[in-house]
């Protein structure tokens, strides 16, 4: 019963399943939700929330990782314009407990922060995990492609190739 958009679904351990998308009501907060048998059964839906922030993204990416494939890692793109005048910037958020709780919301990662990296798109991001290692990828068009990754599954995140847009447009010439 709730406008929705630009949702990522991924497989949960056990044989359930998980999403999160934007909303289109009060602020647009983000919304999660899981349930414990992939195609059947009610969803269980919640906001990401860490007890003081909430997280109020567009345009998700979730993945599943951790040692024991507990830990859900999501990027998306935070507004910090207006709905007339929109300005989207990166943010990184990660539950440990398969979105029961999230310790990490809303984070702004400091190798591509704001002020460095800009403005952002829905398509110019990717993220994936493997046990303890996260990587995300962003950029193209005009922008860096930065690819970002963790092997403590995600409590930090380091740049690991950094390749300029001005770079690649001076090669193919």
């Amino acid at each position: 019963s709730v406008r929705t958009g630009w949702p990522s679904m991924i497989a949960l351990p056990g044989g359930g399943e998980a999403y999160i998308c934007h909303t289109s009501t009060g602020g647009g907060n983000s919304l999660f939700a899981k349930r414990d048998v992939a195609g059947t059964g009610a969803w269980t839906t919640a906001d990401v929330t860490d007890g003081t922030k909430t997280l109020d993204n567009v345009w998700h990416r979730m993945t599943v990782g951790g040692a024991s494939n507990n830990s859900l890692h999501v990027i998306g793109a935070e507004n910090l314009g207006t709905d007339a005048d929109p300005e989207y910037y990166i943010r990184y958020s990660r539950s440990t407990d398969v979105g029961a709780t999230w310790d990490l919301v809303n984070v702004e990662i400091p190798s591509i922060a704001d002020a460095d990296f800009g403005r952002t798109s829905g398509d110019s991001y990717s993220i994936v995990s493997n046990g303890d290692e996260v990587a995300f990828i962003c950029g193209g068009g005009s922008k860096d492609v930065v690819l970002m990754t963790s092997s403590d599954n995600g409590s930090t995140l380091t740049t690991k190739s950094y390749c300029g847009a001005s770079s690649i447009k001076s090669v193919a010439e």
